[in-house]
């Protein structure tokens, strides 16, 4: 019964991994066997055990893509590519719409693949060239009839492309849309086959930077200041208070106004007539 069991998951694993899904960033599948998410004429595309495979035995008159049901914005996505024989030309649109159901033709920026336009960034239907690679770097770096590494990441109006490890294109496009599909390509002429495989993708969620603001200050109120305490041996150190003398009382001397004049004391005489006087005086 264990060993039953066993068998039973064993194939289970076996199963999902010759699927190969690929998830995106957000935990919804970017890619699956039906390819359920995508649009496109299917006759010309198939998944094959985790790989996109495009091809057109006898050729054709116009360019088609396999399209993205989903539209994206910020994103980094890696795979590898080959053309066989190196036949033919193939692409990654970008942000980009259907510009024609019928033969699902795709306009928006291309992320190109093939002859001397690996790793530019084309405008499809979409102003052309936007950014040419550098050719000395793509003769290096590019392996014509063997699979290639390819990446793509695209932040804001920033588009960066490596092939092989080799940045071909990293440059600002004011005219880059803020979202829109992903779609590969199969070009119109002759006969060709182009394979995508290990197919990574994850949508991007970039913070955007917002001006500080300065702190708004907070409005305070004056303290009031509390009279110092005096210990007693403070007290008893500090200068007495001199204490002003106390106001003249109505009706004495002091009371009346100085006439500036010096006053005169009469000293009291003694004697028989002084006193006489002085009697006499009184009555």
């Amino acid at each position: 019964m264990r060993c039953t069991r066993l068998m039973i998951v064993l194939s289970g694993a076996l199963f999902l991994g010759g699927a190969d899904a690929v998830q995106s960033g957000g935990g919804s599948q970017f890619l699956d066997p039906t390819l359920s998410g995508w649009e496109g004429l299917k006759e010309y595309w198939e998944y094959k055990g985790g790989a996109v495979v495009g091809s057109t035995p006898k050729g054709l008159k116009f360019n088609t893509f396999l399209c993205s049901r989903k539209k994206y914005g910020d994103f980094e996505m890696s795979f590898q590519i080959r053309l066989k024989d190196a036949a033919g030309n193939s692409g990654v649109q970008i942000r980009s719409k259907i510009i024609n159901p019928k033969t699902y033709a795709v306009g928006g920026p291309q992320c190109d693949i093939g002859g001397g336009y690996w790793g530019s960034l084309y405008g499809e239907a979409f102003g052309g060239m936007m950014k040419q690679s550098p050719p000395d770097i793509v003769e290096k770096a590019v392996k014509p009839k063997d699979f290639n590494d390819y990446s793509i990441r695209c932040i804001g109006n920033h588009v960066t492309i490596k092939v092989n490890g080799q940045t071909t294109v990293d440059d600002d496009f004011p005219n880059m849309p803020k979202e829109g599909i992903i779609a590969f390509q199969l070009h119109q002429g002759g006969p060709m086959e182009v394979t995508f495989r290990k197919i990574r993708f994850k949508e991007l969620q970039v913070a955007k930077k917002t001006p500080e603001k300065l702190p708004t200050p907070k409005e305070t109120t004056p303290i009031a200041k509390k009279p110092p305490v005096t210990t007693p041996t403070q007290a008893a150190k500090a200068p007495a208070e001199k204490i002003p003398p106390p106001a003249p009382q109505p009706g004495t001397a002091s009371s009346q106004q100085d006439t500036g004049e010096p006053e005169v004391y009469e000293m009291p005489r003694r004697g028989f007539l002084p006193r006489l006087f002085q009697r006499l005086r009184r009555n």
